[in-house]
């Protein structure tokens, strides 16, 4: 009688782990369908000295500007000598492969410039769906149908799986 108390607490115990052990397959991503991974890439690629693809004059600005060296003495007044200049406001466009860029002003120039690339690299994995039948050789413990005792049993069997 300790012998099948023992055996029938062993059979509880053994199916109590399976059981949690499956819900906890299932939870953690065991038997997910489709898994992704995101990956974020940034590139910055730089640019020094661009080179001009465009320059037209977009207006005309008349400016009053001093005349440098030209300092005229007439007895005791010193006259600073200015004149009214024409200056032409430029707009230059620089463009690449993958960038377009416009400087405005008098004799404008672009040093440099930076362009960051952003790509975005998605992997997805599709696991297959396990199989819910099998068949393959089992063991275990069973009611015998000849002596009416419980026996171990060792065959080839057909399961089917819940979760």
């Amino acid at each position: 009688m300790r012998g099948m108390r023992a055996i029938l607490w062993l059979l509880i115990g053994f199916l109590a782990g399976a059981i949690a052990c499956s819900f906890w397959a299932h939870r953690h991503g065991g038997l997910d369908e489709v898994s992704r991974d995101t990956v974020r890439i940034v590139d910055t690629v730089a640019y020094y000295r661009p080179e001009v693809r465009d320059s037209i004059v977009t207006r005309y600005v008349v400016r009053t500007m001093p005349v440098h060296d030209t300092i005229a003495k007439l007895d005791t007044m010193v006259v600073h000598d200015s004149v009214q200049v024409v200056v032409p406001i430029t707009q230059k466009r620089y463009e690449g492969e993958d960038y377009r860029a416009w400087v405005s002003g008098y004799e404008p120039s672009l040093d440099s410039i930076f362009v960051n690339h952003c790509t975005e690299v998605v992997t997805i994995r599709e696991r297959l769906k396990p199989k819910r039948w099998g068949l393959g050789v089992q063991a275990g413990v069973g009611i015998g149908t000849v002596s009416r005792r419980i026996e171990p049993y060792v065959g080839v069997g057909v399961s089917y799986r819940i979760y």
